[in-house]
C-alpha cells in the first residue's frame, strides 16, 4: 500500500468520524429542542384552558338577556389567540433556523472534503516527483559505479599454438569502480569475410575482474591446412566476439571487441569500430 492510498484512507476515516460526531451532536440538540417545544406546547395548552374557563357564561343568566335587533356576525374561521400566534411564529422560526443549520453544515463538510482531496492530490504529485527523482538518482549511481570491461590488446601466444592453429591472448581491462562478475568470453575468427571452417576455441579467463585490474582470455583458432598456409604467407584475418558480465546490482552488460591480424606486420590491431561498451 503506497503513501497516497494510506493518506486517502486516513482522511476518509477522519471525515467519517467527524460526520458521526456531528450527527450525534445534532441529534442531542434536536432532542433538547423537542423537549423545549413540548414544554412550550404544554404552557400554551394550559393558557388556552384558562382562557376557556374565563369565557364560560354564567348559567343563571337568561338567554333572552342577550337578544338584540343587531345582526350577529358569523365567523367561519376561528381566531388564533396570542399564545397560538406566538407558538406558530416560534415554530416557523425554529424550522428556518434548522434548515439553515443543515445547509451551512453541509457546505462546511463539503469544503473540508474538497480540501482533503486537494491535499491528497498534492501529496500524490509530490510523491510521484520524489519517486522520479529517486529513480533518476539510483540510475545515475548505477552508471557511475558499474564496471566497464574493454579489450585493450590482442597478441599471439606461441605457448598455445597447436599443430595447425594459432594461439591468441585477449587482454581485457575493467575501468569501472566496481568488480565485473560472471565474466564470459565468446568469439570467432573470420578469413576473407568468412568464418574459419573447422575452428575450435578454448577459453581460459577469470570469472571476476576487479576494479582497475585486467584478465586474459586464451584462444586457440584451429585452421585447415590451406587456410593456415594463407595466414602464414601474410593473409589477414579478423577476430570478433563479446564479453558478457554482471555488475554488483546483478544487471548484465555486454562489451564487444574486434581485432585484425595484419599479415605484413605480423601483429594484431584493434578495429576502428566494434570495440564498444553497452
Amino acid at each position: 500500500m503506497d503513501y497516497v492510498t494510506r493518506q486517502f484512507i486516513f482522511l476518509a476515516k477522519k471525515l467519517r468520524k467527524e460526520l458521526r460526531e456531528a450527527k450525534e451532536s445534532l441529534h442531542r440538540d434536536l432532542m433538547r429542542l423537542s423537549d423545549r417545544l413540548k414544554d412550550i406546547k404544554d404552557t400554551v395548552s394550559a393558557q388556552r384552558q384558562t382562557g376557556k374557563e374565563i369565557n364560560q357564561t354564567d348559567p343563571s343568566i337568561s338567554i333572552s338577556d342577550f337578544r338584540t335587533n343587531l345582526p350577529i356576525p358569523i365567523q367561519n374561521k376561528a381566531k388564533k389567540t396570542i399564545p397560538e400566534w406566538a407558538w406558530v411564529t416560534f415554530k416557523g422560526t425554529l424550522e428556518i433556523v434548522g434548515i439553515m443549520a443543515v445547509v451551512i453544515y453541509t457546505g462546511v463538510a463539503y469544503e473540508q472534503l474538497q480540501a482533503s482531496i486537494d491535499a491528497t492530490n498534492f501529496s500524490a504529485r509530490q510523491t510521484e516527483l520524489s519517486r522520479k527523482g529517486l529513480n533518476e538518482t539510483v540510475k545515475n549511481f548505477r552508471l557511475d559505479e558499474r564496471p566497464y570491461v574493454t579489450v585493450s590488446s590482442v597478441v599471439f601466444d606461441s605457448a598455445l599454438e597447436p599443430e595447425r592453429g594459432i594461439g591468441l591472448s585477449i587482454i581485457a581491462d575493467n575501468s569501472g569502480h566496481t568488480p565485473a562478475l560472471k565474466v564470459r568470453f565468446s568469439g570467432a575468427a573470420y578469413l576473407d569475410g568468412n568464418m574459419v571452417e573447422g575452428q575450435s576455441m578454448r577459453l581460459k579467463a577469470e570469472s571476476v575482474i576487479l576494479s582497475g585490474h585486467s584478465t586474459t582470455a586464451h584462444y586457440i583458432v584451429q585452421f585447415s591446412e590451406p587456410d593456415l598456409a594463407h595466414v602464414k604467407s601474410g593473409t589477414s584475418f579478423k577476430i570478433q566476439g563479446t564479453i558478457q558480465y554482471s555488475d554488483i546490482f546483478n544487471e548484465s552488460h555486454p562489451s564487444t571487441y574486434c581485432a585484425t591480424y595484419d599479415g605484413n606486420r605480423k601483429q594484431f590491431t584493434l578495429c576502428n569500430s566494434g570495440n564498444e561498451v553497452k
